[in-house]
């Protein structure tokens, strides 16, 4: 866990702000054009994270910890284009740790 001890916001909800906007899109990049990310999956704009936003909005920052390093996975597809398995990936998992640093509770 990160020395970084996290407070309660003063806003009922948290909402991302301009410089937060710009933080992720540096990671995942922008596109108003859709076009296949590493797994092959089409995608469009940047990513999303409305079930993290939720347990951050109610104050739960394990669960916000615990979801987002779920997310260290890509689904590659078939020669028949279906999904057809999961491959870790070190980008993400690298991006993880960095992601969830200001969500880590100092015991």
């Amino acid at each position: 866990m990160s020395s970084l001890a996290m407070q309660k916001p003063l806003n009922s909800k948290m909402v991302i702000s301009k410089s937060g906007i710009e933080h992720i899109s540096k990671d995942e990049g922008f596109s108003a054009i859709p076009y296949n990310d590493i797994a092959g999956n089409c995608t469009v704009g940047v990513g999303n994270a409305k079930d993290v936003l939720a347990f951050a909005n109610k104050g739960d920052y394990q669960k916000v910890e615990i979801e987002m390093n779920r997310f260290v996975y890509i689904t590659e597809k078939g020669k028949d284009g279906k999904p057809s398995r999961k491959k870790f990936s070190n980008g993400l998992a690298n991006r993880r740790k960095r992601e969830t640093v200001p969500f880590q509770i100092q015991p």
